[in-house]
């Protein structure tokens, strides 16, 4: 490894996984200072969804969220997708009703440990799955910043990952 490769090293950290959550009433927001890397889902909109999140670091040591934000409502069956807003990475989703529900995902800024704003750079789609009966994770080093998914739980979900410099 050269050492303008030591010094701007970016990985994540273990992933952990959530519990279980019913997808017609569930929130969820990462722990502190972990971003969300993946998500599994099981059955309709009363079915179970869990995510998968870890921490982020920069030279071995961990990076810090700040200015989190909620994103405004919006109607997945209908194919909106939800992309970060540039430099963010999702810490959060929340979905309420069946799949003509609503969902609002949470959003953050990623620092370094001395709060300098890190670079997120999206990459490509994944490809799309039925959402009732799913599990995807990001690959390694890289964060959740973008989702779609349309019609009802046999509809397709498609996941946008990004890496961070």
């Amino acid at each position: 490894m050269s050492s303008a490769e030591a010094t701007n090293s970016i990985t994540t950290g273990d992933i952990q996984t959530s519990d279980w959550h019913r997808e017609s009433s569930g929130k969820f927001l990462a722990p502190t200072n972990t971003v969300i890397v993946g998500r599994e889902h099981q059955g309709d909109a009363e079915g179970r969804t869990r995510y998968f999140y870890a921490s982020v670091h920069k030279d071995g040591m961990e990076c810090t969220l700040t200015d989190l934000k909620w994103s405004n409502w919006i109607r997945e069956s209908a194919g909106m997708k939800f992309v970060a807003p540039d430099g963010t990475v999702i810490v959060g989703r929340e979905h309420q009703g069946d799949e003509n529900g609503t969902t609002r995902y949470c959003y953050a800024v990623l620092c370094d440990l001395y709060g300098n704003t890190l670079k997120v750079t999206a990459g490509q789609w994944t490809p799309e799955e039925p959402e009732s009966s799913h599990s995807v994770q990001a690959p390694p080093h890289h964060v959740l910043v973008g989702r779609v998914h349309s019609g009802d739980e046999q509809g397709p979900t498609a996941y946008l990952f990004g890496t961070v410099e």
